[in-house]
């Protein structure tokens, strides 16, 4: 029976061994990849004047990619008084580069806030949105 019982017990603990750095090594794999690669977007200042506003009813902005991956998605929450809007548009805009936007939802001649929150291919990136207050008419 103590013949039988060591090579079992040899072979459940260096099982636990291989477990234990297997699970270790793919826990450092882990943390030393690259996050996830996110963009953000700012409104492009010309003259100290932002390049955004309300022309036609719709909101228009003219957008910069500040981030490393490309933009394709913009959603826009539009604050006018009590009022909230939010709308989507689909765009892609590369790493850099700039792009006229046009959302599609009727906005109001005069917007207190609006947030711009971009999306790249991996998803949401929070970390990237603007904020412009006091939104005019073009």
């Amino acid at each position: 029976m103590k013949k039988a019982l060591t090579p079992l017990i040899s072979t459940v603990l260096l099982l636990a061994f291989a477990l234990g750095l297997g699970m270790l090594v793919i826990s450092w794999g882990q943390a030393s990849a690259q996050p996830a690669s996110c963009s953000g977007v700012a409104v492009v200042q010309l003259d100290s004047l932002a390049q955004i506003c309300v022309k036609d009813g719709h909101l228009t902005a003219l957008l910069e990619n500040t981030g490393e991956a490309s933009v394709t998605h913009v959603r826009a929450t539009l604050l006018s008084g009590n009022e909230v809007i939010n709308d989507e548009l689909d765009i892609v805009i590369a790493p850099g580069a700039f792009e006229w936007a046009t959302f599609p939802s009727t906005a109001p001649a005069f917007l207190d806030k609006v947030r711009l929150l971009p999306s790249t291919s991996v998803g949401l990136c929070v970390d990237g949105k603007t904020d412009i207050e006091n939104v005019i008419s073009c």
